[in-house]
């Protein structure tokens, strides 16, 4: 027995032995990379921080119902072959990881994500931005939940949502810091960042193409994105993620790159807002299509190191047959403008752009010179500059997609109204509250409504001026404007600045504000606009040509619908800076300069005085009225123009006579050559040119010096002649 016992160890032994040594002459790198490979990997809850909070805890989605219906899309098409692998964290590009510690505001950290990214990928500095004060101060969402697309229309720097102070733009962390519950908003706060704007990736609802969102981080830095988290996704703690997969989505992330190579297929870098305890350093290795990762997949658009502002706006309307000038700013924020490198681009009726550069009128100010338009022409244009690392930027930024246009014409006020008297609006309403009525605004814009007028005056036009729950309920409020007389022109022109939000409650971003127009006194009603479903904080200016709906009558009425017909959503309007005019362009229409003939005079004698002619004409719109003038011509010889320059050319003038008169240069046996330009005194860009030559003779000296040389090399050449002519 005891011999049996002792044959056992000794087996035993051997055995563990050489389990040792193949475990010491194994591929370690290999075994390490099989358990890194495998489907998923976890350790004991007490080493991960996410194991002190539930899945519903630290999950907070609250996916709008319909959210993708008229939202903007990119599909961020790939141009190209797409690398193999992309990382921003080895480029520089990821700020540190974040932990929102136990309340659900995922969606809030995969907003800012994105945005701090950015920020240090154009401005090369890494700043930590205030989660808290999308939690406390938007209606983005809390710590029950949020929609990360609903926290960065509160980042935009123009149309974008505001806070109860009246503000929109990022806030510093420093400002207002994280505290992982729902604390009261202490507004207002700075608000140094925004984004230009957003877009959801791909075409259309669920998760994009993985070449879409590729591109998309290569383009605009790490993306938003939604995922589904299961307990397995909650324990990760490394290695490649592979499942299991689940059906609905529950919490909101960041992509920072990919790796094709990684995985069965290929693998995102994905940035998690669990501290950086939890995961690979605060990140995971998730495959392709593992938790329908990339459902609502955005990215931010951060405003450029070079920023063109226009600090005088455009023009709402210009007169036609003269040039246009507009401000424009060129603001250094995180790169220098490269000199010279600013432009206007335009077009009057379609067609191939136009360019001229702008002109420095101090520091960071330029003019850009839109030139003369004509009645019925629609001038679009856009303007770009240069930054020494950035490259090109535009205003609009995504130009020429967006573009600015204007008016060619003249407004003469009819009526105009800041609603700081009565003067004869009434009211009608179907609904159960919210209907019109004029006042200054004391709600404070906590539940979307105006916090302030638009044009500073005070008072505007608002629905249920009150704090608290002011909304329209249960059917539409009616603001119709008193009798109008648009008669007294060719055109009615109606503007006014409207606050409209329906972007808060259990049916956000449903309803609709529609505009009227009657031209008999309110007896029949035409649609004129409409604004929304999607609706964005803030007063922005509004207008439309009575023309295009009705006849412009001495009886035109105006009509202003805010309505809340679906369910349960806050609807709040406001009305300001309402103006009718007339509209006329009886201008003299757009000149177009032509010139010909041309100036040649040979073998002139030096200092002697000749003449020539060439034509001027223009060739513009009937009626047009041309102002020209000779605005170079050679600095060679002495000119005289008869006449300079002229005014008030027309085309029924047809070709003006300018007679020319040069004295030559003294200078003998030479060629001058050159040119003329005449210019277009409205429109910088419209010249022409007349090409001269001019050449004077030898002297008779140099003709007889020349003469007896020759001779000599003849008599060199053939001593002969010099006996025959006995030389």
């Amino acid at each position: 027995m005891k011999k049996k016992l002792i044959k056992k160890i000794m087996v035993f032994s051997i055995i563990i032995l050489f389990i040792g040594t193949s475990v010491s002459a194994c591929d370690c790198d290999k075994s390490e990379q099989i358990i890194t490979e495998s489907k998923f990997w976890t350790n004991s809850s007490d080493e991960n921080p996410a194991y002190k909070y539930t899945i519903d805890e630290l999950c907070g989605i609250i996916e709008p119902d319909d959210w993708w219906v008229n939202a903007k899309f990119d599909p961020c098409t790939p141009r190209g072959d797409l690398p193999d692998t992309f990382d921003w964290r080895e480029l520089g590009g990821c700020t540190p990881i974040k932990d929102q510690d136990g309340c659900g505001s995922c969606w809030a950290f995969s907003a800012v994500g994105p945005l701090e990214c950015n920020i240090l990928i154009k401005d090369n500095i890494t700043v930590d931005l205030s989660e808290q004060w999308l939690v406390s101060c938007t209606n983005a969402g809390s710590c029950s939940g949020g929609w990360p697309s609903e926290a960065c229309n509160y980042f935009k720097c123009d149309e974008g949502y505001q806070d109860p102070c009246g503000d929109s733009g990022a806030v510093l962390e420093e400002d207002f810091p994280y505290v992982a519950w729902d604390a009261p908003c202490g507004c207002p706060y700075d608000h140094p960042y925004c984004i230009e704007t957003w877009s959801y990736i791909g075409n259309g609802q669920g998760v994009p193409s993985v070449e879409a969102m590729k591109q998309a981080i290569m383009d605009y830095g790490p993306i938003s994105v939604i995922v589904c988290v299961t307990q397995e996704f909650k324990d990760y703690t490394g290695g490649i993620f592979s499942g299991p997969n689940c059906s609905s989505t529950n919490h909101a992330v960041v992509l920072a790159g990919w790796d094709d190579n990684q995985g069965s297929n290929g693998v995102w870098f994905l940035r998690n807002s669990w501290g950086t305890d939890w995961g690979e350093e605060g990140y995971m290795r998730i495959e392709y299509g593992v938790s329908i990762v990339g459902y609502a997949a955005l990215y931010v658009y951060y405003r450029d190191p070079i920023r063109i502002n226009l600090p005088e706006g455009v023009p709402e309307i210009i007169p036609p047959g003269v040039s246009t000038t507009i401000q424009v700013q060129i603001e250094e924020i995180a790169d220098t403008y490269v000199p010279d490198s600013g432009k206007i681009h335009y077009r009057f009726n379609g067609g191939t752009y136009q360019t001229s550069f702008l002109e420095s009128i101090g520091g960071d100010l330029y003019e850009a010179t839109l030139p003369p338009a004509s009645c019925g022409d629609i001038p679009e244009f856009y303007f770009s500059a240069e930054g020494e690392n950035t490259g090109t930027v535009y205003n609009p930024y995504d130009a020429p997609n967006s573009v600015y246009t204007t008016l060619v014409g003249e407004l003469t006020p009819v009526f105009s109204d800041d609603f700081e008297s009565d003067l004869g609006w009434t009211v009608e309403n179907q609904c159960a509250d919210g209907q019109w009525e004029r006042g200054i605004p004391i709600g404070g814009g906590e539940r979307g409504d105006p916090p302030t007028d638009y044009d500073g005056s005070g008072n505007c036009y608002l629905t249920d001026n009150e704090y608290g729950n002011s909304d329209v309920d249960d059917g539409y409020t009616w603001l119709i404007s008193p009798t109008l007389d648009l008669s007294g022109g060719s055109e009615g022109y109606i503007s006014f600045a409207l606050w409209y939000t329906n972007n808060f409650g259990n049916d956000p971003n449903n309803d609709l504000f529609r505009v009227f127009v009657s031209d008999d006194d309110g007896n029949n009603w035409v649609l004129a606009k409409t604004i929304g479903p999607q609706s964005y904080y803030g007063w922005k200016k509004h207008s439309f040509m009575v023309g295009d709906f009705v006849t412009p009558t001495d009886q035109v009425k105006v009509r202003f619908e805010a309505s809340d017909l679906m369910e349960g959503s806050v609807v709040e309007a406001g009305l300001d800076a309402f103006k009718a005019s007339t509209f006329e362009c009886n201008g003299t229409g757009y000149p177009d300069l032509n010139c010909s003939g041309n100036l040649n005079w040979v073998s002139i004698k030096p200092g002697s005085t000749v003449t020539g002619n060439f034509n001027v004409k223009n060739v513009g719109d009937p009626g047009s009225n041309l102002d020209w003038e000779v605005e170079e011509f050679p600095e060679w010889g002495e000119w005289t123009f008869n006449p300079l320059n002229g005014e008030n050319l027309k085309p029924e003038d047809g070709e003006f006579l300018v007679e020319v008169e040069i004295v030559a240069p003294v200078e003998q046996n030479l060629i001058f050559e050159g040119e003329l330009k005449i210019v277009n005194k409205a429109d910088s860009e419209d010249f022409c040119t007349i090409s001269v030559y001019l050449s004077t003779p030898r002297s008779r000296a140099s003709h007889n010096f020349l003469f007896l040389k020759l001779l000599e090399q003849i008599q060199n050449s053939f001593p002969i002649l010099r006996l025959l002519f006995r030389i």
